[in-house]
């Protein structure tokens, strides 16, 4: 697996541009001689119509998913190369398990 992945250069993302997305996208651009203020610009400027960061949905959502033990499990099984080649951190199950359960 790892053989590969000296070809590429990864981009994290998170909802918040100016947090890792912006670093890993420069280091990209600027390789490439693109237009950095523009590009950047355009990232801090706003949302998109179709953005969903703000919603009340996936406020909701998101929610009930980081409060349920076996929700976080499963995604941390789905997920867990992804969180490992994007350096992101691991959740805590074991203090996730110890919280009450919600109404």
């Amino acid at each position: 697996m790892d053989l590969y992945y000296e070809k590429y250069q990864l981009i994290r993302y998170s909802s918040d541009p100016s947090e890792t997305l912006m670093d890993d996208l420069t280091l990209v651009l600027r390789a490439r001689n693109a237009a950095l203020k523009y590009i950047s610009e355009s990232l801090r400027s706003g949302r998109t119509a179709h953005s969903t960061v703000t919603s009340a949905a996936r406020t909701y959502l998101e929610q009930r998913i980081r409060t349920s033990p076996y929700l976080m499990e499963m995604i941390v099984r789905l997920f867990y190369y992804d969180y490992k080649l994007f350096k992101y951190e691991l959740p805590n199950l074991d203090a996730l398990a110890q919280l009450p359960i919600p109404n």
